[in-house]
C-alpha cells in the first residue's frame, strides 16, 4: 500500500516541481527584464544612443513581449566628442519613439540552442523617426540596393544568427530623413503615415539571400523628396506597393522646381528648359522586387502615366549650352540595367513656352496619348532590329491632330531615328512663334495635312514633307527692326505657292529634308529644324534669294 502511494507521490512531486521551476523562472525572467528596463536610461547603444521604455509584460509561456512608449535619442555631446575627433566619422543623428511594440509567441529553446530568433509576429505602432545622416561613399557602388541589403544582418539580427518573423506589421509611421549628398548638398525625404505588412521574414547572415521576405506591401498618405541643393521636390500621395501583386501606383505627383523662372536662369547661364511635372496618377505593373534586389535590374511590364501635364520654358536670349545629350547618349550613362515593356501616357498636356525678347511665345500639344513600347537598356531587348517604339497622337493648340511613329535605338553609338508624323487642319499662323526665320511672318493660310517621313543616320536627317494648304499668304520682316518690308512682301507672295493641294498634281512642290544636327542642338529642336528644311522649300522655292542679305 506504501509502495502504490510513493509511485503516485512521485510524479506528483515531480509535477510540483517543475510548475514551481517554470513559475520561479518566469518570475526571474520577469524581475530580469524590470531591471535591465530601469537600468536603460544608465546605459547606451554604441555609447551614442539613450533608449527608455515606459511599461512591459513579459509572458515566458507563450513568448509574448509587450513594450509601450519607447524612445531612442542621441547623445549630442557624445555624438560631437566623435565628430571632432574623427572628422570622417559621422554617425547617424537619431531620434525615434513609438507607442507600442508587441513579440509574438518568441521560441526561447531555438534561440538559446541555436542562437536562432523566431517569432510569429511582430507589431509596431505610431513609430516617428527623425534622422540625420551622410551618405555611404566607401561603397564601391552606393546605387546598389544588393550592397546595402546585405548588412542588414548585422543592423536587425545583431544578436541572432537567424531571424525568423512570420507576419511584421508598422502601423502609422513617420519618417523624416535629412542626408548629406556632398559638401553643400543635402537631401530630405519625409514619409506620413506609413503602413507596412511583410510575411515570413528572414534574415541569415550566412546565406546569399538578400529578399528576405516572401510578401512586402506598403501604404503611405504621403511622400516628399527635395534634393539637388534644396531646388527641385518630387511628391505624391497615396502611395501602394504589393510585392506579391508585383504593383506600384501614387496619386497626384508633382515634380516642381523651387526656383523661380529668373533665379533658375541667372544660376544655369545657358539656354535649358525651366521644367514642372504633375500628374493624376502613375500605376506600374509587373515590377519585379526580386530582380532589383538581387540584379540591380528594374523590370516591369507596364507604366501608366494618368494626365500628366509638362510645363517647358526655354529662355531663347540665353546662349547654346557646348554640348545637348541625345536620348541614346543619356541612356549609356544609366548604369543600372532597366526595362519597362510599355508606357502609356493618358491624356496629357505637354506646355512650351518660348521666351524671346519683349515676349513670351506658347506652344501647346492637348490630349495627348503616347504609347511606348521597349523602353529598354537591356542589350538582350533593345537592338536595331528591336528599337524604342513610340506611337503618338495629339492636338496642337488644342485644334490641329497631330499623329506621329518613331523608332529609337536607344543602345546605337551613333544618333539614328526613324519617324512620320501627320498633322490636320492647322492655321498657318500658328507657326509663327517657333519659325527659324524670324524675318519671315506668316500672315494668313491654312493647312489641310501635311505628311512627315524623316530618317536618321549618324545625325544627318533626311526625308519628305508634303503640305497641302490653300490661301497662304507672308510678310518679310526687316531686320534691325522687324517692320514689314512691304515691297519685298509683294515679291515674295507671288514667287510662293498660294495653294499646294496634290488634286495639282502639276503644281504641288514636296519639300525634301537635309540637316545635320550640330552638337547644341537637343533632341526635339533638332527634329523642328530639320522638318523646317522640308517645309519653307514647299512653301516658297524662292525664299532665300527674296530674304537674303543683299536684297
Amino acid at each position: 500500500m506504501k509502495k502504490s502511494r510513493l509511485i503516485w507521490q512521485v510524479p506528483i512531486l515531480v509535477v510540483i516541481l517543475f510548475l514551481f521551476t517554470i513559475l520561479g523562472v518566469n518570475y526571474w525572467a520577469k524581475w530580469r527584464l524590470q531591471q535591465a528596463i530601469a537600468h536603460l536610461p544608465e546605459t547606451t547603444i554604441n555609447g551614442l544612443y539613450h533608449v527608455r521604455v515606459g511599461n512591459s509584460y513579459l509572458n515566458i509561456w507563450n513568448g509574448e513581449w509587450v513594450i509601450t512608449d519607447v524612445t531612442l535619442q542621441s547623445d549630442t555631446a557624445a555624438w560631437n566628442a566623435i565628430h571632432t575627433q574623427w572628422p570622417d566619422s559621422f554617425p547617424p543623428l537619431l531620434s525615434m519613439s513609438l507607442k507600442g511594440m508587441k513579440i509574438g509567441n518568441f521560441n526561447w529553446i531555438q534561440y538559446f540552442s541555436g542562437r536562432e530568433a523566431h517569432v510569429r509576429s511582430l507589431e509596431i505602432e505610431s513609430p516617428v523617426i527623425t534622422a540625420f545622416t551622410r551618405r555611404d561613399t566607401t561603397q564601391n557602388d552606393p546605387s546598389s540596393m544588393r550592397a546595402q541589403l546585405f548588412a542588414l544582418p548585422e543592423v536587425l539580427a545583431p544578436f541572432a544568427t537567424l531571424l525568423h518573423v512570420r507576419k511584421t506589421s508598422i502601423n502609422d509611421a513617420s519618417i523624416r530623413i535629412r542626408t548629406i549628398q556632398a559638401p553643400g548638398d543635402t537631401s530630405l525625404q519625409e514619409i506620413q503615415h506609413a503602413h507596412v505588412y511583410i510575411k515570413e521574414t528572414r534574415i541569415n547572415r550566412h546565406s546569399e539571400e538578400v529578399t528576405y521576405c516572401k510578401e512586402l506591401e506598403l501604404k503611405a498618405a504621403h511622400v516628399k523628396t527635395v534634393f539637388h541643393r534644396n531646388t527641385q521636390m518630387i511628391e505624391f500621395g497615396n502611395f501602394r506597393f504589393s510585392k506579391k501583386g508585383r504593383l506600384f501606383s501614387m496619386q497626384e505627383f508633382a515634380c516642381t522646381p523651387l526656383r523661380s523662372e529668373q533665379a533658375f536662369f541667372e544660376d544655369i547661364g545657358v539656354r535649358k528648359a525651366y521644367f514642372k511635372f504633375n500628374c493624376a496618377e502613375i500605376v506600374g505593373h509587373g515590377f519585379d522586387l526580386d530582380r532589383f534586389i538581387r540584379y540591380n535590374y528594374f523590370y516591369m511590364d507596364s507604366l501608366r502615366v494618368q494626365e500628366p501635364v509638362m510645363r517647358f520654358t526655354i529662355n531663347k536670349m540665353l546662349p547654346l549650352p557646348f554640348r545637348k545629350l541625345l536620348p541614346h547618349e543619356m541612356v549609356a550613362r544609366i548604369s543600372n540595367t532597366f526595362h519597362i515593356g510599355t508606357v502609356v501616357v493618358k491624356d496629357g498636356d505637354i506646355l512650351l513656352t518660348n521666351r524671346v525678347q519683349g515676349r513670351d511665345f506658347l506652344i501647346s500639344f492637348n490630349h495627348s496619348y503616347i504609347t511606348a513600347t521597349n523602353f529598354s537598356n537591356d542589350p538582350l531587348m533593345m537592338d536595331a532590329r528591336n528599337p524604342l517604339d513610340i506611337r503618338a497622337e495629339s492636338r496642337l493648340m488644342n485644334q490641329s491632330p497631330i499623329q506621329l511613329t518613331m523608332h529609337i535605338p536607344l543602345r546605337s553609338e551613333q544618333f539614328n531615328a526613324d519617324y512620320t508624323a501627320t498633322i490636320e487642319a492647322l492655321p498657318l499662323d500658328i507657326l509663327n512663334p517657333v519659325l527659324d526665320h524670324k524675318r519671315l511672318s506668316i500672315k494668313s493660310g491654312y493647312l489641310q495635312s501635311a505628311e512627315i517621313k524623316s530618317v536618321i543616320r549618324n545625325g544627318l536627317a533626311t526625308g519628305t514633307v508634303q503640305m497641302q494648304y490653300r490661301d497662304l499668304q507672308v510678310a518679310i520682316m526687316k531686320k534691325d527692326t522687324g517692320k514689314t518690308r512691304k515691297v519685298v512682301s509683294k515679291i515674295a507672295n507671288i514667287l510662293l505657292n498660294e495653294d499646294n493641294e496634290k488634286e495639282d498634281p502639276a503644281n504641288f512642290v514636296t519639300g525634301n529634308i537635309n540637316l545635320t544636327r550640330t552638337r547644341q542642338e537637343e533632341y526635339f529642336a533638332f527634329l523642328w529644324h530639320s522638318i523646317q528644311t522640308g517645309m519653307l522649300p514647299s512653301v516658297m522655292p524662292a525664299l532665300k534669294k527674296v530674304v537674303s542679305p543683299q536684297s
